[in-house]
This record gives structure tokens, C-alpha cells and sequence, in this order.
């Protein structure tokens, strides 16, 4: 049972002593928010760690598995690029039932449960034969595993972390750039010795050490709960208060802004990494320099969670505003890609929008903890992937589609690029739109105050 529920359940059973319950509720919900930071938290943050490494550093691998798979099935690029974006879909899709499945049964069960089931995907992807097959067997299949394990690695971190949530999260989420860069050259070697079967084959036995970091996760403090409640009571409380719960989140105005940048960024976010080795192998640059753009994304993405990760712990620092400063430069990058036609060139590239990127992955759990508070985060972090799930799906398709239409990949990188400029106004506009909405319910605010997670969510 959810905080709130149990705060709900208490005022229902005892009402002479409503005052009081909801007060010691209060402290509870306080001291709920007070992670450990000690050497358990710690452990969490490596397990995160190499959870991001291996799930998230294979998914953003998907630009040498793309490459691989449109010669070997020679379909177009949009269609053969559908199988890498599923994985973010059907990620985004689950997470909400895996934000379910998460408050139920703990972060253990559900992430190791996902890492089993992912690792199979990989297996049997092996013997697909076509690329109709791969969608299920890669893309749905291993998304699914995806999102079971990618939810858990997220809520347990901030569940444990709080003087250095920030830093946490970015230490955690910088697996995603270390996997990418490792896995992307390993992947280009074991497809080249073993062919991409054999390639797909390894990747699922490497998928079971998920099962490893998963065990890891050891639980946090059981919060307290009321006793003597009637079943039928319970049940019909615990379906009301869910009700409220989502309905709280999509009253809260900075929350709905920052879904709606979200699924902007998310959008234009992955067609860099399935689409940049190709268009410098259409740029005739050599095999072996190609190979190292994807590993310089993920190192460069490194170094900018880190850095801005342990810059967004201070307190002087607005962590809304650096998101939507990384976003932005995203897409002027993006932008210019196109410009770019040689190896020195393109690598000026990856490096600056592996920095950004790094600081969007960095810094987007800290500001949605900030939006919606610590209790509400499976749920939201839930209903954020359901709806980036068609745009994570779309995102690397379009571009390869406009690619088709046009036989060049300036038009897909132009498109790709003003949605992150989008995304990036969206959010910065969240603060004007949130004091206006302020001042319409009460005409004596002037200036806009920081809005606490508790204040955003009953509004």
C-alpha cells in the first residue's frame, strides 16, 4: 500500500483522530523522502549502473546492428530502422505496468525477471528469418525486458539517494554511455567474426548478468500501514486512491509541460545513433573511423552526465533550465549535421551532442523528481514512457523514411533537429505559463515562487 493510501486508510478507520493521523502521515511522508546515501545506497548506484550499461548501452548500439541488418535483409532503411525504435516503444509502453508491477512486487523482482526475459529475446532473434520476425523477437520482445528492468534501476536509486540524488542519477545513467561505447565496438567485431546471428546470440548470454545487478537492489524501509482494514474497504479505497493519484498528476501543470518536451525530445533523440554510421558510410568515410562515432557519443555522453551531474547538486543551480539548455544545443547540432562531411567534422559532432545528450539523461529524473516528489515517481515516470512510446517508435523510422523519399539525410536531420528546439521552448515556457495559471486562481501573486512536488500535485 502507497503512502498515501495508508494516510487515507488511517483518516477512514480513526476519523475522531484525524488531525493527528495526517500530521504523523506528514512526518512519515518526510522521512520516506530521506534516502540512506550510505554504502547500500551506493551499491544501488553501481547495480543502476550496470543495468544502464547493458540494456540501455544495447539499445543505443542498435546504429552497427542497423547497419548489418540492411545488408544482410536489403530492405529500406525506414522500414529495417523499425526494429531498433521498437525497443524504446515498447520500453515506454510497459513502463507504466512495470511502475505497477515495481510498487507491488520491489525493484529485485521485477528487474531480474526482466533481464531473464530480455536475454531470451536476443536468443531467439538469432534464428529470425526476416525482419517482420525481428520485430517481435528484437524489438518487442527485448522492449518489454526493457522497460521491466529500466523503471526498477530509476526508482530505487532515488528511493535510497538524496543529499546526492542528482550526482546518483547521473552516475547511474552514465552506464547508458559507457555500454553504448563498448558494446558498439564489441558488437561491430562479434558480427564480423560470427556474423550478426552469432553476434545476437552472445548479447543474450551477456544479458543474464542483468540478473546479477538486479539481485543487488536491495529493498528500502517497508513504510507503515493501518491495520484492521475490511477487504472490501481496502480494495475499493486502494482503487480510488490510484484514481486520485493519476488524476492529481495530470493537474499538475509543470508536470504535463515537461511530458509534452519529453516526447518532443525522445522523438528526435535516437536518430543519431541509428542513422550517423550510415550517413558517414555514405560520406565514404573509412570503416574503421565510422566505427568509432557511436563509442565517442558514449564517452563524450559520460563526461556530460558526470560533470553536470555533480553541477546540479548545487543548490544555486536550476536544474529545469540546464535540461532545457542541453536540449536546445541538441538540436542546433543536429541542425548542422548535414554541413558536416568529413571524419573531423562529424566527430565535433558527437562529441558535442554526446555531452547534451548526456546531460538530458543526467538531469530529466532529477527534474521530474522535483516536479512530482519522490512518491509519486513510479507512477509518473510510468505515465511519461506511455506516451513517449509513439514517439520513441516514430523517431529513427521517420528519418529513415524521409531518407527514402529524398535519397539524402539532410531533410531527416532538419526535421529531427527543430523538434529539439521544440522540445526545449516547451519547457522553458513551463514557468511563465505555470506563474500565469498562478495568478488567474489567486490575483494577489506577483512573482512566481518554486513550487514544491506536494504543492504541484494537489493542485
Amino acid at each position: 500500500m502507497s503512502q498515501e493510501d495508508a494516510e487515507t486508510t488511517e483518516k477512514l478507520s480513526l476519523p475522531q483522530n484525524q488531525k493527528d493521523e495526517a500530521d504523523e502521515g506528514g512526518k512519515d511522508k518526510k522521512e520516506n523522502d530521506t534516502g540512506t546515501d550510505g554504502l547500500v545506497g551506493w551499491i544501488v548506484v553501481f547495480s543502476s549502473f550496470g543495468i544502464h550499461a547493458l540494456f540501455h548501452g544495447l539499445a543505443l548500439s542498435f546504429g552497427v546492428i542497423f547497419e548489418k541488418l540492411l545488408d544482410y535483409f536489403n530492405k529500406g532503411r525506414g522500414e529495417t530502422a523499425l526494429v531498433g525504435s521498437l525497443v524504446f516503444g515498447f520500453q515506454s509502453v510497459a513502463a507504466p505496468v512495470a511502475g505497477v508491477l515495481t510498487d507491488k512486487y520491489g525493484c529485485r523482482a521485477v528487474t531480474i525477471c526482466g533481464a531473464a526475459t530480455a536475454a531470451f529475446g536476443l536468443t531467439i532473434s538469432a534464428f529470425a528469418p526476416s525482419i517482420s520476425v525481428l520485430y517481435f523477437t528484437y524489438g518487442v520482445l527485448f522492449g518489454l525486458a526493457f522497460a521491466l528492468v529500466s523503471v526498477p534501476s530509476k526508482v530505487i536509486i532515488n528511493q535510497h539517494m538524496k543529499q546526492r540524488r542528482s550526482l546518483a542519477n547521473c552516475i547511474s545513467s552514465s552506464g547508458s554511455g559507457v555500454g553504448s561505447s563498448v558494446l558498439s565496438v564489441t558488437l561491430h567485431q562479434l558480427s564480423n567474426t560470427y556474423g550478426w546471428r552469432g553476434m545476437s546470440l552472445i548479447t543474450g548470454s551477456v544479458l543474464l548478468n542483468g540478473v546479477v545487478f538486479g539481485g543487488l537492489f536491495f529493498p528500502k524501509k517497508k513504510r507503515k500501514t493501518a491495520q484492521e482494514m475490511p477487504v472490501t474497504g481496502n480494495f475499493t479505497l486502494r482503487r480510488t486512491c490510484c484514481q486520485n493519484d493519476f488524476t492529481k498528476l495530470f493537474r499538475n501543470i509543470p508536470f504535463c509541460f515537461f511530458m509534452i518536451s519529453n516526447c518532443l525530445a525522445i522523438n528526435a533523440l535516437y536518430t543519431p545513433y541509428t542513422h550517423l554510421p550510415r550517413r558517414a558510410t555514405d560520406l565514404k568515410v573509412k570503416e574503421t573511423e565510422v566505427n568509432w562515432l557511436l563509442p565517442i557519443i558514449g564517452i563524450a555522453s559520460v563526461v556530460g552526465k558526470l560533470f553536470f551531474g555533480w553541477l546540479g547538486d548545487f543548490q544555486w543551480v536550476n536544474n529545469r533550465h540546464l535540461l532545457a539548455s542541453a536540449i536546445m544545443i541538441c538540436g542546433i547540432s543536429t541542425i548542422v549535421c548535414p554541413f558536416l562531411t568529413t571524419f573531423p567534422m562529424l566527430v565535433g559532432f558527437a562529441v558535442v551532442f554526446g555531452v547534451f545528450v548526456g546531460v538530458f539523461y543526467g538531469t530529466r529524473n532529477v527534474v521530474l523528481v522535483e516536479v512530482v516528489g519522490v512518491d509519486n515517481l513510479s507512477k509518473a515516470f510510468g505515465i511519461v514512457l506511455l506516451f513517449q512510446g509513439a514517439s520513441a517508435i516514430l523517431g529513427a523510422p521517420l528519418a529513415g523514411w524521409i531518407y527514402d523519399a529524398t535519397r539524402d539525410y539532410s531533410a531527416s536531420f532538419y526535421t529531427m533537429g527543430c523538434m529539439f528546439i521544440a522540445s526545449s521552448v516547451i519547457l522553458l515556457m513551463q514557468e511563465k505559463v505555470e506563474m500565469m495559471w498562478r495568478r488567474r486562481k489567486n490575483p494577489s501573486i506577483s512573482t512566481l515562487t518554486v513550487s514544491t512536488p506536494t504543492d504541484n500535485t494537489t493542485c
